[in-house]
């Protein structure tokens, strides 16, 4: 009788601690759920002549990589992983500020679709988690494409970028 009353008080006790984990968690997960931007997604078919079709898939830039570090590192042995796929797991992103609005373009390079996303004044600076990072040059360039498609992007969206566009978060370091 003892255990099922600890058992019924403290699970009583603990449970705003367990709705506080999983509404928490559902914020972090999803930031869809409580959006601080707007958001204008852009049809695939506008962004056609823009070269974002030339964007490799996932198998041609692992290949693309692979041959550049073996040429970089030709007494290495370096192979593709047989038994995954290669595949991409991020939108490349974009963003430029108009004042203390926050503009972000992202380009899904699995379905080649695009959004746009506008922030309202940033409560936080950004700062890149690496300052330094080791890249390799491939032929043709995916940043070079994603970055000739932006301007098609912001146009079909009917935004005019005032200051220059710069890559978003990790793709900072991606020169092209």
């Amino acid at each position: 009788m003892f255990a099922r009353r600890a058992h019924l008080y403290i699970g009583l006790f603990l449970l705003p601690w367990v709705f506080l984990y999983g509404a928490t968690g559902a914020m972090l997960n999803h930031s869809g759920l409580f959006p601080e931007a707007t958001m204008q997604t852009v049809d695939a078919n506008e962004l056609t002549d823009s070269g974002w079709a030339n964007f490799p898939n996932q198998s041609e830039l692992a290949e693309q990589v692979i041959d550049a570090m073996r040429r970089a590192s030709p007494e290495s042995t370096i192979v593709l992983v047989p038994d995954h796929a290669p595949e991409f797991t991020n939108e490349l992103g974009f963003q430029w500020q108009e004042g203390e609005t926050r503009h972000t373009v992202h380009l899904n390079p699995v379905d080649k679709s695009a959004w746009v996303a506008t922030f309202p004044q940033n409560r936080e600076p950004l700062e890149p988690v690496l300052k330094e990072i080791n890249r390799v040059e491939l032929t043709p360039n995916p940043m070079a494409i994603a970055t000739q498609t932006v301007p098609t992007v912001v146009d079909a969206a009917g935004m005019q970028p005032a200051d220059k566009l710069e890559p978003l978060g990790n793709a900072r370091s991606i020169s092209v």
